[in-house]
């Protein structure tokens, strides 16, 4: 049996439970010890008990593992994985599923016009409009950047992203606050802010453009993790000041603001009860497609049972499920406004913030719980490695196969094929029409 000890006595802050997720997700082992140092952690034997029963709780990714308790004066907490499945039982297959769930953007629709687009157009209004540079010849943010963000992982919401990017521009400049100020608590004073900095100063977009290196940022981004906890540590803090994303969009988020008016057009004012304010045009959801065929959704619902786990908020999920008629198909549908309503609950029940979008499992798990309580056989089909993440890390609370889809990539596919195994896909399909090939052949 493989061991791994997890050797935690140089720990410059006590030892919490919290970190569980990340030490264990990915490790290929079948026995792990950890070991920790004496006040880490209670000297109460039930205490370390309860405490490890409490995380096996908190954190899906740890339901596979059994947890024992170490005694002694260094203790040692052994967290042994043990399969549900029969060691010579085969892995299932895709011609086992009952169930199968998909990620919305890049599988089912094509969002490469619209959503990509929205963080292209929100990144240059927010840096014209807002602090008054002067437009770029090209577009300062390209596909190629969007993408590179998404691969390194952490960046699934796209207002994220888009954040992200923001600190990314404003690090290349000298800009600040012009005056200590307040937390701004509505739009025009966040826009008063960003205006006064940018008073008396000849910015240009292009300047950014020869100034931009992406594929290097990315590589430093890797060094303190991903998502936005990573670009906080490496991003000077008056580039963080000048990035209003916080907040609601009526109020303070001027991120969100912009790029909710820019992707919904017309819709904006119904879903959000408010006029727009930086963009008049129509809204970029309109230039979306099906990545799948009608035919196959219809073929697929008859085998097995289709749900979606999206991070879209479920106002915009619905808007495309109605817009081209597949609403029907799916008989669960999990949003950002559901991982946001659980996130509450934890908050409010166990007195604990913590994400529950993707790479968390919730969306996944939930989806395919609304459909079936029992132990029936999934799988769930995306295209970046957030959707891959979420699925193995799914695997201790259900029986469920992790699909990469290469439908959104023009480009570098053999590259993203590679990235999404290495992340722990079991198979990697080009198209979700793929599937019903493969469900019908009975391979996968």
């Amino acid at each position: 049996m493989a061991i791994t000890t997890l050797s935690l006595f140089r720990l410059k802050v006590p030892f919490s439970f919290d970190l569980l997720p990340d030490m264990f997700t990915g490790l290929p082992v079948s026995q792990l010890e950890m070991r920790l140092p004496e006040g880490h952690l209670s000297d109460n034997s039930k205490a370390c008990q309860e405490a490890s029963h409490q995380a096996l709780l908190d954190f899906p990714v740890l339901a596979g593992y059994h947890h024992i308790p170490g005694t002694g004066e260094r203790k040692t907490h052994r967290i042994i994985y043990h399969d549900t499945m029969p060691k010579n039982s085969p892995r299932p297959t895709l011609a086992d599923l009952g169930i199968v769930i998909f990620d919305m953007d890049g599988v089912l629709i094509d969002v490469a016009d619209s959503y990509r687009r929205t963080i292209v157009q929100t990144v240059e209004i927010y840096l014209t409009q807002g602090l008054g540079f002067s437009k770029a010849r090209q577009p300062l943010v390209t596909e190629g950047d969007i993408l590179l963000f998404k691969q390194i992982g952490g960046f699934n919401n796209d207002w994220d992203l888009t954040t992200a990017l923001l600190f990314y521009f404003l690090s290349l400049t000298d800009m600040q606050p012009s005056e200590m100020h307040a937390t701004p608590q509505t739009l025009d004073e966040a826009l008063h802010i960003l205006r006064a900095a940018g008073h008396g100063r000849h910015m240009s977009a292009q300047a950014l453009l020869r100034k931009k290196n992406v594929t290097e940022f990315i590589r430093r981004i890797r060094h303190y993790g991903n998502g936005l906890e990573a670009m906080r540590k490496l991003v000077d803090s008056n580039a963080q000041a000048l990035v209003f994303s916080e907040g609601d969009l009526n109020s303070t988020n001027l991120v969100k603001r912009m790029f909710q008016e820019i992707y919904l057009g017309s819709h904006f004012q119904r879903i959000h009860h408010s006029l727009p304010r930086f963009y008049k045009g129509q809204g970029m959801y309109r230039k979306e497609k099906l990545l799948i065929k009608r035919e196959t959704l219809k073929r697929l619902s008859r085998r097995v049972t289709l749900g979606i786990a999206s991070g879209r908020p479920r106002a915009e999920a619905i808007l495309a499920l109605d817009r081209f008629g597949i609403g029907p198909y799916f008989k669960s549908l999990i949003t950002l406004d559901e991982c946001e309503e659980a996130e509450a609950r934890l908050l409010r029940d166990r007195k604990k913030t913590e994400s529950l979008s993707k790479p968390h499992p919730f969306s996944v798990i939930e989806a395919v719980r609304r459909i079936s309580t029992s132990s029936v056989s999934s799988a769930y089909v995306g295209d970046v490695p957030d959707d891959i993440e979420a699925a193995k890390r799914a695997k201790g609370t259900i029986d469920i196969l992790a699909v990469g889809c290469l439908a959104p990539y023009k480009n570098d596919r053999d590259k993203m094929k590679d990235l999404l195994m290495a992340h722990g896909a079991d198979l990697v399909v080009e198209s979700p029409d793929e599937l019903m090939e493969l469900l019908a052949s009975g391979t996968g």
